[in-house]
């Protein structure tokens, strides 16, 4: 192997590049200063256009070069006296990270001091361009009072391909009042001014504005002390150049001696015409001087000691420039005590043109080669390598660009790099295999499926060399380019088995960078591929360990990121939250590079979706700021991004049934497919499927399953096969198809026990239990469900897309009913927000919005929490509430309400004391949708509303299925199971309802005819349900139960004079006779002290009983 390859080697994945190196510290002054122009004539005509376009803050000079754009800017600011920020615009600023670095340093420069409001880019990732830009500018301006002028020069060097260009200057079109901005450019102004033009608000300055008038011309002669130059000759130079700048300073330099002729040609282009008056010029100059430009003329600025190093001038160079800047020879220097000079565009071409004209080529190329070096010491990478390819230096050119690739693509010049390795000869491009892999890194995040051949190349080559450790690069590479294409995984096999066969212990892993990027790879390839692997458990272990042994912060955001998303397709929750919460303390965004501050704001969209959809106003900013962040990765070309960042919007969409936002970003979702996305075309098959499910159309989502698992099978994927199955197991669910729900879920149980990292024990048996439900196996479901909850806590895996909320509602309510996990399924359901269809079917301890406790007296909880009246009780609000619950049924007409509460007042009286009244009520319990008014009818929302009286008289209801159920029973064949099975639900059902019926309804409170007929009629419903539970004990011979629930009945209830010969009978069978005797003293005490009578025949038989034989 070449030294040079043994280098590159050890460079290739050195992370601590130099910054310098890409952005490079060239002429930093120089593009944040303004320039200095020696002699410019002040030209009040222009001045006052530009004090115009001031007033409408915003200002266009457009012009060919040579015509004096720049030094009039510069210029009116200068004598204007005006603050202001300059920046001038080079295709460095198509580097996303070097242009905010550099408008950070002319912010800096233009207001110096402290900003601790300052934004910066990272500070805002997920905001879109356009918006950062803004709150920039914003905080620049606050920092600089008006008034203010942002200068921005060359603006035609962004090119049609820069990234920020339209919303950037968007931003800027939205300047405060008291600043101006002023774009300096050779181009006319883009579609993106024409509606601020279209206003009024940009003032143009164009060409015809920019001629110098004869006036003008006659000033500037002046002022260049020519003494030949009489008003003929001036006006007959006027003609010639037609008012160009850069013609007239020349031919005026040309005549300061009077050496100017009369025949110079009569149809010269600006450019000849400035060729021919700069060589005028040129050929009079002192030859040390003229040795001094065409040596320094290839480098783009230059200063005193940069300038001695190319020439041999003793040390004259900084008075050289110096001179040459008071003489305005076409040459500028920057507003601060810098010394660093920069010749005019023309006059450059000009040097470099006569350079190669008047050197020989060995002197020529001496003087290039210097000026590459020169460069390439100070960081100017890529001007360095244009000009050793210009000399056809093909190895140092290879060897600047190969040195600095690693860097240059963290800093987004992947086009750049592409096409100067591409204008490589191809002897160039054959002598390291490193080129093939550069080439495909240039590619790799636009065009993964293109940039595979070059990996593969690669490969082959450096196997081929036996350099295992460029081997590992592109193998790494290549397995890249299939885990972001998230096409066909079937394509890993043969670089999984390749991988297997290297010896673990080999050298080459010892470098951590090596072992970094192979195990970030092999994350990508468990995860979507081969999550049986054999070592699976190895590669996530190496990761760990990478993560915490001092990686640097873009790598290791990079592996987390990985590391983060294999756990979480193996429900690995708890192990996601700690991978965040490990990451976020160490995170400092102004550190990160673009890629690794995406991945880092992936991680952010994926970890807070599960809290934000807690509460509306969360949620709405969460889907801000996946729309910004999809924008933000749209603007920098990070397709990847495109698949995920629309699935966590709609996500979360569904869950808080917002299916207006989920449209737009499964919409999204669908713009970003193509046909070598089948990941892609899996997420929206799916995401499609889930609203059919959470729409109840569970034939659709059938559809949507059908075609999702066919595309996962395709793609290769064990893990995405899995979740098609989840999907079509749930919409046979909802088909009442048990039998085909259990099919899927064979393949569910197969694939995750196949898979030894997958957190499958809680989501199989909490499918399984909703399969045991639906098919009567209630006790075997409900031992499931228990078991699978406990799982579900300690991972943390019940946030899976696919738990719908019909399902996970069943469950949870089955869960809250049966007191298993209460807290931690409290907390599902408020995360997830999930809603009962109706509250008379869930269990008191749902955590509803609204809580309404009316038997045994009247209390509201609001959110879990008692409501307390601080002052005067609002007696009209509660007296409509409870008159609602008092008619006991869904709904109440408007009018019978009004009748009842407002008895004595007419129709419009009524109706506006009720409206007034519904008003106070919602506002008093905090929650508008608890109380619905519709066609004249009013109802408590059962969704969010819970009452203990609705879920009583819904007890009851099972109870009497119960019964019935019981009956048929005992009249069939005894079946042991099913019949175990009843007396549970019959005593846990029976047990709700004496729990909830506390007394009667509404307490001692005096109530109004439908008040009292409530009361009697819950008060009837409690006693019969104790009887007839009580006696359905008595025949399955469980006296102790039976008698414990006839006490509880009459601590509620005393003169009910039938429990007390039942609670005999029970004391009487277990031999409590004693007991049983004191049990009708009691009942004769009770009856004749309330009511005056004794007990009836039939109770006192019972009692004679006792003392029978």
């Amino acid at each position: 192997m070449s030294a040079f390859c043994e280098r590159h080697r050890r460079e290739a994945l050195n992370d601590q590049a130099s910054r310098g190196a890409v952005f490079g510290e060239k002429s930093t002054i120089a593009k944040v200063t303004r320039p200095n122009f020696s002699g410019v004539l002040e030209r009040e005509r222009l001045f006052q256009l530009l004090d115009a376009g001031f007033r409408r803050r915003l200002i266009w000079v457009a012009g060919p070069p040579g015509s004096g754009k720049t030094a009039l800017v510069s210029s009116y600011l200068k004598e204007r006296s005006l603050p202001h920020l300059w920046y001038r615009l080079d295709e460095r600023d198509e580097d996303l990270s070097a242009f905010f670095h550099y408008i950070r340093l002319a912010a800096n420069n233009a207001a110096p001091g402290e900003w601790p409001s300052q934004p910066s880019l990272s500070a805002f990732p997920l905001r879109s361009l356009s918006a950062f830009a803004r709150q920039f500018f914003e905080a620049l301006c606050a920092r600089r009072p008006p008034p203010f002028v942002l200068a921005f020069d060359d603006y035609q060097e962004l090119g049609a391909k820069w990234t920020i260009r339209s919303i950037f200057n968007k931003a800027l079109s939205e300047i405060p009042e008291g600043v101006c901005c002023v774009f300096i450019s050779r181009s006319e102004p883009e579609a993106e001014f024409a509606r601020i033009a279209s206003y009024g608000h940009m003032q143009y300055i164009g060409w015809d504005e920019l001629r110098f008038t004869l006036d003008e011309t006659k000033q500037l002669a002046r002022g260049h002390d020519c003494a030949g130059m009489n008003d003929t000759r001036i006006e007959r130079l006027f003609l010639k150049t037609g008012g160009w700048a850069a013609g007239l300073v020349m031919a005026l330099e040309a005549a300061r001696d009077g050496n100017v002729s009369d025949a110079f040609p009569e149809k010269l282009s600006n450019h000849s015409l400035f060729d021919y008056f700069t060589a005028e010029i040129f050929d009079r100059l002192d030859p040390t001087v003229r040795s001094f430009l065409l040596s320094t003329a290839f480098l783009p600025e230059v200063n005193g000691p940069t300038a001695e190093r190319l020439t041999e001038t003793c040390g004259r160079a900084r008075s050289i420039l110096s001179e040459l800047h008071r003489n305005n020879f076409f040459i500028s220097n920057s507003e601060s005590e810098s010394g660093i000079y920069r010749f005019h565009p023309l006059f450059q071409d000009f040097l470099r043109a006569y350079a190669g004209r008047v050197l020989e080529t060995e002197t020529l190329n001496h003087v290039r080669t210097g000026a590459a070096q020169i460069m390439e010491s100070e960081g100017m990478v890529e001007e360095a390598a244009d000009l050793y390819i210009e000399l056809g230096d093909w190895k140092n050119a290879l060897r600047l660009l190969l040195t600095h690739a690693r860097t240059c693509l963290i800093h987004g010049k992947a086009e750049s790099l592409e096409r100067r390795l591409a204008g490589l000869p191809s002897a160039a491009l054959e002598s390291t295999p490193y080129v093939s892999y550069w080439r495909g890194m240039c590619r790799l995040s636009e065009d993964p499926g293109g940039s595979r051949s070059y990996f593969e190349n690669a490969f082959r080559r450096f196997n081929e060399a036996g350099d295992a450790f460029g081997a590992l690069l592109a193998w790494s590479g290549a397995v890249e380019t299939l885990i972001l294409e998230l096409g066909d995984m079937r394509r890993m096999d043969p670089w999984v088995q390749w991988l297997d066969q290297q010896p673990s212990d080999s050298p080459v892993f010892s470098s951590q960078e090596i072992h970094m990027v192979v195990a970030r790879s092999m994350l990508g390839v468990l995860a979507l591929r081969r999550s049986d692997h054999p070592r699976a458990e190895y590669w996530v272990a190496e990761a760990e360990a990478l993560l915490d042994s001092g990686l640097e912060m873009n790598s290791r955001v990079l592996l987390a990121a990985r590391l983060y998303y294999y756990y979480s397709l193996m429900e690995e929750n708890s192990r996601t939250d700690q991978i965040f919460k490990r990451l976020e303390p160490l995170i400092d965004p102004d550190r990160l590079q673009i890629l690794p501050l995406l991945w880092w704001r992936f991680l952010e969209l994926h970890h807070s979706r599960y809290t934000a959809w807690q509460k509306k106003e969360s949620c709405e900013i969460y889907f801000e700021n996946v729309r910004q962040a999809m924008a933000l990765t749209k603007d920098l070309g990070f397709r990847t991004f495109d698949r995920f960042n629309p699935s966590f919007g709609a996500h979360a969409a569904l869950v808080v049934r917002d299916f207006k936002t989920f449209d737009e970003m499964v919409g999204a979702l669908r713009e970003s497919l193509d046909d070598s996305n089948i990941l892609g075309h899996i997420l929206y098959q799916v995401y499609i499927g889930l609203k059919f499910i959470y729409q109840g159309d569970y034939a659709s989502a059938r559809e949507q399953g059908n075609i999702a698992l066919r595309l996962a099978e395709n793609m290769g994927s064990p893990l995405y096969e899995y979740r098609g199955h989840i999907l079509l197991f749930h919409s046979y669910i909802g088909l009442e198809a048990p039998e085909a729900a259990r099919e899927h879920f064979s393949h569910i149980r197969r694939i995750a026990e196949s898979i030894p990292n997958l957190r499958h024990d809680a989501i199989l048996k909490l499918t399984e239990s909703c399969l045991l439900f639906k098919t009567g196996e209630i006790l075997q479901g409900a031992r499931l469900l228990k078991a699978g909850l406990k799982e579900a806590k300690r991972h943390n895996t019940i946030h899976s897309t696919f738990w719908f909320p019909s399902v996970l509602t069943e469950l949870c309510a089955n869960a809250l009913d049966r007191g298993i996990e209460v807290t931690y399924v409290q907390d599902i359901i408020r995360r997830t927000r999930l809603m009962p269809q109706s509250s008379e079917t869930v269990s008191e301890k749902w955590p509803f919005a609204i809580k309404i406790h009316s038997l045994g007296g009247f209390e509201i909880e609001r959110d879990g929490k008692p409501l307390d009246f601080a002052g005067r009780v609002p007696q009209k609000p509660l007296a409509l509430l409870k008159t609602i619950i008092a008619f006991g049924r869904p709904e109440v007409s408007m009018e019978q309400i009004a009748d009842s509460i407002w008895p004595d007042a007419d129709g419009d009286a009524a109706h506006s004391a009720f409206s007034t009244t519904l008003g106070r009520l919602r506002k008093l319990l905090g929650c508008d949708e608890a109380v619905r008014v519709r066609h004249g009818k009013v109802s408590l929302d059962p969704q969010y509303c819970w009452v203990d009286v609705r879920r009583f008289l819904h007890v009851l209801e099972e109870l009497d299925a119960v019964y019935h159920r019981c009956e048929l029973t005992n009249n069939t064949k005894r079946d042991l199971t099913s019949e175990s099975f009843l007396q549970d639900r019959l005593i846990r059902l029976t047990e709700g309802a004496l729990a909830l019926y506390k007394g009667p309804f509404l307490g001692d409170e005096s109530l109004n005819a439908q008040g009292l007929v409530m009361r009697e009629r819950l008060r009837s419903r409690n006693v019969q349900l104790i009887l007839s539970s009580g006696k359905y004990l008595e025949r399955a011979g469980q006296w102790r139960r039976a008698a414990d629930l006839y006490l509880s009945g009459l601590e509620t209830d005393g003169l009910v004079e039938e429990l007390y010969g039942q609670l005999m009978v029970c004391y009487r069978q277990m031999g409590l006779r004693a007991d049983a005797a004191a049990v009708f003293k009691r009942c004769e005490k009770v009856l004749m002290e309330a009511l005056g009578i004794e007990p009836s025949d039939h109770t006192r038989q019972i009692y004679l009983s006792l003392f029978k034989k």
